[in-house]
């Protein structure tokens, strides 16, 4: 979670003012193993020590083995390597159980857009019906995200659905595109 921008640091606010307020702290992890990396390193983070101690090529941690550092010098190694693990993943545990998170949403080489056309690519034939507005293309078929909430169709920010309908000849300012949400109809 970003931290917000000029005013608007409530919670934070709150927390200081603890003889006016009671506060408690959560410290038990309910969405990772006992045994995880994940929580193993979110730990260490938190403690402010960097969870690897010395960066190699290939680093594995956590009992369950299930925290992986990957280091590379140049960008477009790390490109390669990111489609490739993710590719490997979707193949291992299906579509729908895995999510790359990235820092850059466009305008860079390992950005949102570009991963996406990267994998894109990977997933789908060139023949799949698709649509390119700006600089998206949106394929048949595609897993897509919504990035604001929509009150009027009951669909929030972060609900992931799938493209299941197109239409290819509409203009650019039309609705073109349909998305199934999970349980909404």
């Amino acid at each position: 979670q970003l931290p917000p921008i000029g005013y608007g640091n409530p919670f934070s606010d709150l927390l200081q003012m603890k003889s006016t307020f009671q506060s408690f702290e959560l410290k038990t992890v309910h969405r990772q193993a006992a045994k995880s990396g994940i929580l193993t390193d979110a730990n260490k983070i938190r403690a402010g020590e960097f969870p690897v101690s010395e960066p190699a090529l290939r680093v594995v941690s956590g009992e369950n083995k299930d925290m992986l550092y990957a280091f590379r010098d140049d960008r477009e190694n790390m490109q390669e390597l990111s489609v490739r693990r993710f590719m490997s993943a979707v193949e291992s545990h299906g579509i729908d159980n895995v999510v790359m998170v990235v820092p850059r949403r466009m305008n860079c080489l390992n950005s949102t857009d570009e991963l996406n056309a990267m994998i894109q690519s990977k997933l789908f034939s060139k023949s799949v019906p698709s649509i390119r507005r700006g600089y998206d293309v949106f394929k048949l078929g595609a897993r897509v995200i919504q990035t604001e909430n929509n009150y009027e169709k009951s669909v929030m920010n972060g609900e992931m659905g799938y493209i299941v309908d197109l239409d290819e000849r509409a203009p650019a300012d039309d609705e073109c595109i349909s998305v199934r949400f999970k349980d909404i109809d």
